[in-house]
């Protein structure tokens, strides 16, 4: 090989070698993944076909960020084995504007089809902004296994004609129902389940006698496919083409201002998390929502400043709980909506294939402590996790609530 090659071919190697990451991705700290402040928020879903997979991306600019995405940030694939392997089978530099399929507000979405192969089971996606040294990683897992199939049903917002990737949307929002094949004139049945969930319990209970409540449908709706529908009524829909298998695409509707709450009935519920046994049972009986939501927090804190600053906090953290983790109930009410509404954003995150950990470091009012979360199959969501309790929680969870309590977080 001519020298001049040879040194090309070296420098080729050099940079792709330090662009793609060369250990686990399971090893990497993702913690960006849930700041409100990052500069965006990267969301996917898969649709698995007969040989390929689709992927839909949603890419949420932050709105102090820089809307010039194309010439602003660089765009690379790697593919790996699975979570544990370091060793990249694949990469490509990818240009996205060549798979955008829609825009609106800060957000853009954009299409990938691949095909399968049994090579690699995650992708690597990183975006790298040409004025920053940090770049962000994401994982996008290909094991089919892990994911219910959504019967390749998408759902499009019928005015902007874009997909809608996030769990939710907003009561009377037109959207469209469509398929990967080009039948139009299909049957689409639509379960409605106008249930409130329960919302998670803390931590340290491993014992929970509470008995689950059947889920009972409360209505069933028929609609054509691509024809235009909207929905009145809060709750979960779960949309099937086939009601005799498991293969559906499920979703919330909520009121605006989701994912901030509207009505005192609503700011008072998360309350559960930081009360005692006694204030809760007042906060359900009160018939004056927004006199009990006031003197609740102005008695626990004795002070209107702090009172007012903690309430913006706390409600910071519901809406956001609500924006990283709701699926088929709204995310304050998961066990990861209830430890990020509690503690906060982690310092650490490592996902691994089944499990996800958030590690909090030790600070000046906290010891440190880690939570696991295990993914579980779930029919309404791909990605819901189930938090790992344990009894030695207890003084630690009592600890952060205790700093709630006192305006301190």
């Amino acid at each position: 090989m001519p020298l001049k090659k040879f040194l090309l071919f070296g420098l080729f190697l050099f940079f792709t070698s330090s662009l793609f990451s060369q250990e686990p991705f399971q090893e990497n700290d993702i913690s960006y993944q849930y700041d409100p402040n990052c500069y965006l928020h990267f969301d996917y879903t898969t649709y698995f076909q007969e040989d390929s997979v689709q992927i839909l991306i949603s890419l949420t600019l932050n709105k102090n960020s820089s809307n010039n995405w194309q010439d602003d940030y660089k765009f690379y694939l790697a593919y790996k084995a699975d979570y544990k392997e370091s060793e990249v089978l694949k990469s490509d530099t990818i240009n996205m504007s060549k798979h955008m399929v829609g825009y609106y507000d800060n957000n853009y979405l954009f299409r990938l089809v691949l095909p399968q192969n049994d090579e690699y089971e995650l992708i690597e996606f990183t975006i790298k902004p040409e004025a920053l040294e940090e770049e962000l990683v994401y994982g996008i897992s290909l094991l089919e296994s892990l994911n219910y199939g959504k019967a390749n049903i998408f759902i499009l917002d019928d005015q902007e004609n874009v997909p809608i990737i996030q769990n939710y949307f907003l009561t009377d929002q037109k959207v469209r129902f469509q398929s990967s094949n080009d039948q139009r004139d299909e049957t689409l049945w639509i379960y409605y389940y106008d249930a409130e969930f329960d919302m998670a319990i803390p931590p340290m209970i491993v014992d929970d006698n509470q008995v689950s409540k059947s889920l009972s449908i409360s209505k069933l709706i028929s609609v054509k496919e691509d024809s235009i529908t909207s929905f009145a009524n809060e709750g979960l829909y779960f949309v099937q083409r086939d009601t005799s298998s498991l293969e559906g695409v499920a979703f919330r509707v909520q009121k605006e201002p989701f994912p901030k709450f509207g009505t005192y009935e609503d700011l008072i519920k998360p309350l559960k998390y930081i009360s005692t046994r006694d204030e809760n049972q007042e906060l359900s009986t009160e018939d004056n929502p927004k006199s009990q939501f006031e003197n609740y927090w102005f008695s626990l804190l004795n002070s209107q400043n702090l009172a007012q600053s903690t309430i913006k906090e706390f409600y910071n953290r519901v809406y956001e709980a609500n924006f990283f983790f709701t699926g088929y109930k709204e995310g304050w009410r998961t066990d990861m909506g209830m430890i990020y509404l509690v503690y906060g954003q982690p310092d650490k995150v490592f996902r691994h294939e089944e499990y996800e950990e958030w590690i909090y470091n030790q600070n000046i009012n906290m010891p440190a402590i880690r939570f696991t979360f295990v993914k579980i199959k779930n029919v309404f969501a791909d990605n819901h996790y189930t938090l790992v309790r344990d009894r030695k929680f207890d003084k630690h969870w009592f600890r952060a609530v205790e700093l709630w309590r006192k305006g301190k977080k």
